[in-house]
């Protein structure tokens, strides 16, 4: 305040401005195609897998096309909506769920529960949320009598022939293929009452998008890069985490909400967040329970358990999850960064980012294995919140691969537009839109 000059000639104005009328429009635009398409795809889908009369090969060549109009379905909805960041955002994320549930689909790999009910198949693909598929039991399944039992050879023949484990192992694997042919398939948990649920998830939705709107305003008159020049190397470090803090706050008012249409069809849903940055101990813990759910889920059930369960490898299944998703992101990049970026787009950025991510968690996993006794009690010690931060200051080291694209396609200045705000501007003489300067948004 003390740069505005006092000069007679020179006038001060503060605004109110109005989030615009045509940007949320086409926001709920493209919320609603992209359900009705979700829909759409969920029908055919359903219709494929349950017609028997077609040759297998041609039923996933059907559905691989369908996954190849969910991939192209942003770039042509975009072309008809309101040229915003957020638009165009919006898309790419129902896209890319679409997209992904199509993959599974095709592979094999959707929830059990899917194929019980045509209601809930046609559900799963427009919702941009995570039905709970795994609702408590009341008890734990006891296990089939007709189980074979596991055997061991003596000690010795083991020890000269090394078939020890390896029988072990068989027998197991048979005993966990009866189990899992007698477990009866449960439906998805039902909603709780709406009376609860609903006011719960708006009062969420609410109370995340005033902490998003505040967490920009603070950032808006420093370029929404409060600690870059601070702090030494910490301050780049800093930035990301409150860039991190909006993405997350944006992204958990926008999954409350869109859990509202399916509790009101009567179906539970899942947080897609569990306060990620603040309560998260470590990379897996960040990955693997906190960041974004629905992804998670979708990359569990299609690239980690079948990679995992291929390669006889835990490591191998999460090389496949963080790859796929790293592609995903680069597609979204090209379907919501490149129009705005200016030709400054970079692709391969957020790839090197995912790869970082990958190996931090292999080193994690790594640690815990080979740690010596004394060292890895002494972590598991620590006070919560430093491993929080620790956890935090890890991620965030290589979080400008992930968001320098967001940040050449002025994300947050596009997201702050949803929100009402007070723009003070100065200049000499006239007022009005354009005229003078303008110092921050508050």
């Amino acid at each position: 305040l003390a740069e505005i000059p006092t000069d007679r000639d020179m006038s001060v104005d503060l605004t109110l401005v109005i989030p615009s009328v045509e940007l949320w429009g086409s926001l709920l635009i493209a919320v609603g195609t992209s359900m009705v398409f979700g829909l759409v795809v969920g029908v055919v889908t359903h219709a494929l897998e349950s017609d028997q009369r077609l040759p297998r090969a041609v039923t996933k060549g059907l559905i691989a096309a369908l996954a190849l109009a969910a991939a192209a379905f942003p770039f042509v909805l975009n072309r008809f909506l309101h040229p915003h960041f957020m638009v165009f955002f919006t898309t790419a994320t129902h896209a890319v769920a679409i997209f992904f549930r199509v993959v599974e689909a095709l592979c094999g790999t959707y929830p059990r529960a899917l194929a019980s009910s045509r209601r809930l198949w046609m559900l799963y693909f427009p919702l941009a949320a995570e039905i709970d598929f795994a609702p408590k039991r009341s008890r734990p399944p006891q296990p089939s009598s007709s189980a074979p039992k596991i055997t061991h050879p003596h000690p010795a023949t083991s020890d000269r022939i090394g078939l020890g484990v390896a029988a072990t192992c068989s027998t197991l694997t048979a005993s966990s293929k009866v189990e899992k042919a007698s477990e009866k398939v449960l439906p998805p948990s039902r909603s709780p009452p709406l009376r609860v649920i609903v006011p719960n998830l708006l009062a969420r939705t609410g109370a995340f998008m005033f902490i998003n709107a505040a967490l920009l305003h603070a950032g808006a008159p420093l370029g929404f890069r409060p600690f870059g020049h601070l702090l030494g190397p910490l301050g780049p470090v800093l930035d990301v985490y409150y860039w991190a803090l909006m993405l997350w706050t944006c992204g958990e008012w926008s999954t409350s909400l869109a859990r509202v249409p399916a509790h009101f069809l009567g179906v539970n849903t899942l947080p897609a967040f569990k306060a990620p940055l603040i309560l998260a101990t470590s990379p897996r813990d960040f990955w693997g329970r906190r960041w974004n759910m629905i992804i998670h889920m979708l990359m569990h059930r299609t690239y980690f358990k079948p990679v995992a369960d291929r390669t006889r490898s835990h490591g191998m299944g999460a090389l496949a999850a963080f790859v796929a998703s790293a592609l995903f992101h680069e597609f979204m990049w090209a379907v919501c960064c490149a129009p705005f970026a200016g030709g400054a787009l970079k692709y391969g950025e957020v790839t090197v980012f995912f790869v970082a991510q990958f190996l931090l968690c292999s080193l994690e996993t790594v640690f815990n294995a080979l740690a010596p006794r004394a060292l890895s009690t002494w972590v598991s010690a620590l006070p919560r919140a430093v491993k929080t931060a620790s956890t935090a200051v890890l991620i965030c080291a290589f979080g400008q691969l992930f968001c320098e694209n967001l940040m050449r396609a002025h994300i947050f200045e596009s997201m702050i537009e949803l929100y009402p705000r007070l723009e003070l501007t100065w200049g000499p003489g006239a007022s009005g839109i354009g005229a003078g300067r303008n110092l921050a948004v508050a």
